[in-house]
Protein backbone atom coordinates (compact mmCIF):
# COMPACT_ATOMS: atom_id res chain seq x y z
CA UNK A 1 0.00 0.00 0.00
CA UNK A 2 2.55 2.68 0.89
CA UNK A 3 4.87 1.91 -2.28
CA UNK A 4 1.47 2.41 -4.37
CA UNK A 5 1.44 5.71 -2.66
CA UNK A 6 5.01 6.74 -2.73
CA UNK A 7 4.78 5.57 -6.85
CA UNK A 8 1.16 8.08 -7.26
CA UNK A 9 3.20 10.98 -5.34
CA UNK A 10 6.48 10.36 -7.52
CA UNK A 11 4.08 10.55 -10.76
CA UNK A 12 2.62 13.82 -9.30
CA UNK A 13 5.89 15.18 -8.90
CA UNK A 14 7.39 14.38 -11.89
CA UNK A 15 3.85 15.65 -13.71
CA UNK A 16 4.28 19.00 -11.59
CA UNK A 17 7.77 19.51 -12.54
CA UNK A 18 7.17 19.48 -15.99
CA UNK A 19 4.23 21.68 -16.06
CA UNK A 20 6.38 24.16 -14.06
CA UNK A 21 8.52 24.08 -17.01
CA UNK A 22 6.20 24.65 -19.66
CA UNK A 23 4.37 27.44 -18.08
CA UNK A 24 6.83 29.91 -17.88
CA UNK A 25 8.08 29.23 -21.89
CA UNK A 26 4.19 29.42 -22.34
CA UNK A 27 3.68 32.68 -20.64
CA UNK A 28 6.90 34.21 -22.39
CA UNK A 29 5.64 32.96 -25.85
CA UNK A 30 2.52 34.70 -25.34
CA UNK A 31 3.76 37.78 -24.13
CA UNK A 32 5.79 38.10 -27.37
CA UNK A 33 2.54 37.51 -29.07
CA UNK A 34 0.82 40.45 -27.45
CA UNK A 35 3.98 42.79 -27.21
CA UNK A 36 4.58 42.46 -31.16
CA UNK A 37 0.63 42.62 -31.81
CA UNK A 38 0.72 46.47 -29.04
CA UNK A 39 3.59 47.12 -30.69
CA UNK A 40 3.46 50.96 -32.19
CA UNK A 41 4.76 51.47 -35.69
CA UNK A 42 5.63 54.29 -37.16
CA UNK A 43 7.03 55.48 -41.04
CA UNK A 44 10.15 55.27 -39.82
CA UNK A 45 10.12 52.18 -37.55
CA UNK A 46 12.67 49.31 -37.85
CA UNK A 47 11.87 46.56 -39.59
CA UNK A 48 8.46 48.92 -41.22
CA UNK A 49 8.43 48.51 -45.83
CA UNK A 50 8.29 51.37 -47.55
CA UNK A 51 4.98 51.94 -48.66
CA UNK A 52 3.73 50.35 -51.55
CA UNK A 53 1.45 53.65 -53.06
CA UNK A 54 -1.75 51.99 -55.83
CA UNK A 55 -1.71 53.03 -59.23
CA UNK A 56 -4.80 55.83 -59.87
CA UNK A 57 -8.02 54.56 -58.46
CA UNK A 58 -11.90 55.83 -58.55
CA UNK A 59 -14.06 54.92 -56.14
CA UNK A 60 -17.55 55.28 -55.24
CA UNK A 61 -19.73 55.13 -51.92
CA UNK A 62 -23.09 55.08 -50.39
CA UNK A 63 -22.93 57.75 -48.31
CA UNK A 64 -24.74 58.72 -44.92
CA UNK A 65 -24.55 62.49 -43.44
CA UNK A 66 -25.58 63.41 -40.19
CA UNK A 67 -25.74 66.94 -39.66
CA UNK A 68 -26.98 68.26 -36.37
CA UNK A 69 -28.97 65.42 -35.81
CA UNK A 70 -30.75 65.81 -39.37
CA UNK A 71 -29.50 62.51 -40.98
CA UNK A 72 -29.29 62.34 -44.74
CA UNK A 73 -27.76 60.07 -47.43
CA UNK A 74 -26.36 60.29 -50.51
CA UNK A 75 -23.29 59.47 -52.63
CA UNK A 76 -19.20 59.65 -52.37
CA UNK A 77 -16.34 60.10 -55.19
CA UNK A 78 -12.88 59.59 -54.22
CA UNK A 79 -10.20 59.61 -56.62
CA UNK A 80 -6.58 58.63 -56.04
CA UNK A 81 -4.37 59.69 -59.10
CA UNK A 82 -1.27 58.68 -58.86
CA UNK A 83 1.98 60.39 -61.23
CA UNK A 84 4.93 57.30 -61.09
CA UNK A 85 6.97 59.27 -63.19
CA UNK A 86 7.14 62.78 -61.18
CA UNK A 87 6.33 61.33 -57.86
CA UNK A 88 3.71 63.07 -57.41
CA UNK A 89 -0.38 62.39 -56.59
CA UNK A 90 -3.46 63.59 -55.81
CA UNK A 91 -6.84 63.05 -54.01
CA UNK A 92 -9.94 64.47 -54.76
CA UNK A 93 -13.28 63.71 -52.36
CA UNK A 94 -16.61 64.57 -53.23
CA UNK A 95 -19.53 63.79 -51.34
CA UNK A 96 -23.33 65.11 -52.00
CA UNK A 97 -26.06 64.48 -49.50
CA UNK A 98 -28.49 67.39 -48.96
CA UNK A 99 -25.45 69.48 -49.19
CA UNK A 100 -22.06 69.65 -51.05
CA UNK A 101 -18.74 68.41 -49.38
CA UNK A 102 -15.50 68.48 -50.98
CA UNK A 103 -11.98 67.85 -50.10
CA UNK A 104 -8.60 68.13 -52.80
CA UNK A 105 -4.92 67.44 -51.71
CA UNK A 106 -1.95 67.90 -54.18
CA UNK A 107 1.27 66.19 -52.89
CA UNK A 108 4.78 65.09 -53.63
CA UNK A 109 6.04 60.60 -52.75
CA UNK A 110 8.82 60.66 -51.08
CA UNK A 111 10.74 57.34 -50.62
CA UNK A 112 8.10 56.49 -47.04
CA UNK A 113 5.53 58.63 -47.05
CA UNK A 114 3.25 60.99 -49.22
CA UNK A 115 4.54 65.16 -48.50
CA UNK A 116 1.06 67.21 -49.10
CA UNK A 117 1.90 70.34 -50.52
CA UNK A 118 -1.58 71.97 -50.33
CA UNK A 119 -5.13 70.80 -48.47
CA UNK A 120 -8.01 72.03 -49.00
CA UNK A 121 -11.44 71.38 -47.76
CA UNK A 122 -15.09 71.95 -47.17
CA UNK A 123 -16.02 69.01 -44.79
CA UNK A 124 -18.96 69.25 -41.97
CA UNK A 125 -17.23 71.29 -39.42
CA UNK A 126 -16.17 74.12 -42.13
CA UNK A 127 -13.96 75.29 -44.74
CA UNK A 128 -10.07 75.00 -44.34
CA UNK A 129 -6.92 75.71 -46.37
CA UNK A 130 -3.27 74.93 -46.24
CA UNK A 131 -0.22 75.39 -47.78
CA UNK A 132 3.25 73.24 -46.75
CA UNK A 133 6.09 75.16 -47.61
CA UNK A 134 8.89 72.69 -47.32
CA UNK A 135 11.91 75.65 -48.14
CA UNK A 136 10.52 77.77 -45.15
CA UNK A 137 9.19 74.61 -43.13
CA UNK A 138 5.97 75.84 -42.37
CA UNK A 139 2.65 75.26 -42.42
CA UNK A 140 0.26 78.23 -43.69
CA UNK A 141 -3.10 78.19 -42.87
CA UNK A 142 -5.53 80.26 -44.78
CA UNK A 143 -8.83 79.61 -43.79
CA UNK A 144 -11.26 79.82 -41.12
CA UNK A 145 -8.17 82.05 -40.09
CA UNK A 146 -4.84 82.63 -40.96
CA UNK A 147 -2.03 81.08 -38.55
CA UNK A 148 1.43 79.24 -38.94
CA UNK A 149 2.74 76.44 -38.12
CA UNK A 150 6.34 74.60 -38.19
CA UNK A 151 6.56 71.97 -40.69
CA UNK A 152 8.25 68.81 -39.29
CA UNK A 153 9.17 66.23 -41.31
CA UNK A 154 6.67 63.05 -42.27
CA UNK A 155 3.57 65.55 -41.33
CA UNK A 156 0.30 64.51 -42.95
CA UNK A 157 -3.16 65.68 -43.47
CA UNK A 158 -6.51 64.30 -42.41
CA UNK A 159 -6.85 62.80 -46.29
CA UNK A 160 -3.43 62.00 -46.75
CA UNK A 161 -3.20 59.91 -43.74
CA UNK A 162 -5.98 57.13 -44.65
CA UNK A 163 -3.62 56.85 -48.04
CA UNK A 164 -0.75 56.53 -45.97
CA UNK A 165 -2.38 53.89 -44.31
CA UNK A 166 -3.28 52.06 -47.50
CA UNK A 167 0.52 51.72 -48.60
CA UNK A 168 1.99 50.67 -45.65
CA UNK A 169 -0.72 47.98 -45.13
CA UNK A 170 0.31 46.92 -49.02
CA UNK A 171 3.75 46.99 -48.06
CA UNK A 172 3.36 45.42 -44.74
CA UNK A 173 0.39 43.48 -44.19
CA UNK A 174 2.18 41.93 -40.96
CA UNK A 175 1.78 44.61 -39.16
CA UNK A 176 -2.15 44.99 -39.72
CA UNK A 177 -3.34 42.39 -36.94
CA UNK A 178 -5.49 42.92 -34.38
CA UNK A 179 -3.96 45.13 -31.44
CA UNK A 180 -1.19 46.65 -33.95
CA UNK A 181 -0.83 50.79 -33.51
CA UNK A 182 0.70 53.41 -35.81
CA UNK A 183 1.45 56.60 -35.49
CA UNK A 184 1.35 59.74 -37.48
CA UNK A 185 2.13 63.41 -37.20
CA UNK A 186 -1.03 65.31 -38.61
CA UNK A 187 -1.53 68.69 -39.20
CA UNK A 188 -4.97 70.21 -39.46
CA UNK A 189 -6.05 74.12 -39.02
CA UNK A 190 -5.82 74.52 -35.35
CA UNK A 191 -2.15 72.95 -35.50
CA UNK A 192 -0.17 69.67 -35.91
CA UNK A 193 -0.88 66.79 -33.31
CA UNK A 194 0.41 63.13 -33.48
CA UNK A 195 -2.79 60.90 -34.54
CA UNK A 196 -2.66 57.05 -33.17
CA UNK A 197 -4.59 54.25 -35.15
CA UNK A 198 -5.00 50.83 -33.53
CA UNK A 199 -6.11 47.52 -35.61
CA UNK A 200 -9.22 46.93 -34.18
CA UNK A 201 -10.10 43.70 -35.56
CA UNK A 202 -10.13 41.40 -39.04
CA UNK A 203 -13.71 40.69 -39.96
CA UNK A 204 -15.69 39.24 -42.61
CA UNK A 205 -17.55 42.21 -44.25
CA UNK A 206 -20.14 41.80 -47.16
CA UNK A 207 -17.87 44.60 -50.00
CA UNK A 208 -19.19 44.79 -53.86
CA UNK A 209 -21.56 41.60 -53.52
CA UNK A 210 -18.63 39.65 -52.27
CA UNK A 211 -20.01 37.74 -48.99
CA UNK A 212 -17.23 37.38 -46.18
CA UNK A 213 -14.30 39.70 -47.08
CA UNK A 214 -12.01 40.18 -44.60
CA UNK A 215 -11.68 43.84 -43.42
CA UNK A 216 -9.43 45.15 -41.55
CA UNK A 217 -10.78 48.00 -39.39
CA UNK A 218 -8.65 50.50 -38.21
CA UNK A 219 -9.63 53.58 -35.11
CA UNK A 220 -8.12 56.16 -34.43
CA UNK A 221 -7.30 56.74 -30.77
CA UNK A 222 -8.72 60.02 -29.45
CA UNK A 223 -9.14 61.19 -25.98
CA UNK A 224 -12.01 63.45 -27.42
CA UNK A 225 -15.08 60.78 -27.40
CA UNK A 226 -17.02 63.16 -30.19
CA UNK A 227 -13.45 62.73 -32.69
CA UNK A 228 -13.31 59.68 -34.47
CA UNK A 229 -12.06 58.10 -37.76
CA UNK A 230 -12.45 54.49 -38.30
CA UNK A 231 -10.98 53.27 -41.83
CA UNK A 232 -12.00 49.49 -43.01
CA UNK A 233 -9.11 48.49 -45.72
CA UNK A 234 -9.48 44.66 -47.39
CA UNK A 235 -6.48 42.62 -48.55
CA UNK A 236 -8.91 41.15 -51.45
CA UNK A 237 -9.22 44.76 -52.54
CA UNK A 238 -5.54 45.68 -52.45
CA UNK A 239 -5.77 47.21 -49.37
CA UNK A 240 -8.62 49.79 -50.94
CA UNK A 241 -10.51 52.19 -48.32
CA UNK A 242 -13.90 49.71 -48.49
CA UNK A 243 -15.39 52.15 -45.81
CA UNK A 244 -14.54 55.28 -44.15
CA UNK A 245 -16.29 57.09 -40.96
CA UNK A 246 -15.43 60.08 -39.67
CA UNK A 247 -17.04 61.53 -36.89
CA UNK A 248 -15.75 65.53 -36.56
CA UNK A 249 -17.91 66.89 -33.37
CA UNK A 250 -20.57 65.42 -31.69
CA UNK A 251 -23.59 64.92 -33.93
CA UNK A 252 -21.63 65.55 -37.05
CA UNK A 253 -20.66 62.20 -38.95
CA UNK A 254 -20.08 61.28 -42.29
CA UNK A 255 -19.99 57.13 -43.12
CA UNK A 256 -19.00 56.04 -46.59
CA UNK A 257 -19.16 52.39 -47.79
CA UNK A 258 -17.95 51.27 -51.21
CA UNK A 259 -20.23 50.81 -54.33
CA UNK A 260 -17.82 50.63 -56.76
CA UNK A 261 -13.74 50.25 -57.37
CA UNK A 262 -12.29 50.86 -60.77
CA UNK A 263 -8.45 50.34 -60.23
CA UNK A 264 -5.52 48.57 -61.91
CA UNK A 265 -6.64 45.10 -62.42
CA UNK A 266 -10.26 46.11 -60.28
CA UNK A 267 -13.45 47.10 -62.15
CA UNK A 268 -16.03 45.82 -59.43
CA UNK A 269 -19.63 47.25 -59.17
CA UNK A 270 -21.95 46.32 -56.09
CA UNK A 271 -24.73 45.20 -56.39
Amino acid sequence: MISTQMCILSKLSSTLTKVMLILPIAMIATLSSANAQSEVHSITSSGVKPPNFPSDAHLQYRAYVLIDRQPTSGTGDVRWVEDDAKKTYSISSTVNAGQTLRNYIEGSIGDRELKPDSYDQKNISGNASMKFDRAAQQINVTSPSSQKFPLSPHVQDPSSVIWQLVGLARANPDKFQPGAKWTFSVAGPNGVSDWTFEVERVAPAEILGNKDVSAVRIRRVSYNEHQAMDVWLAEKFDWFPTRIRVLEAKNKLVDLMVTSLEGEGFDLKGK
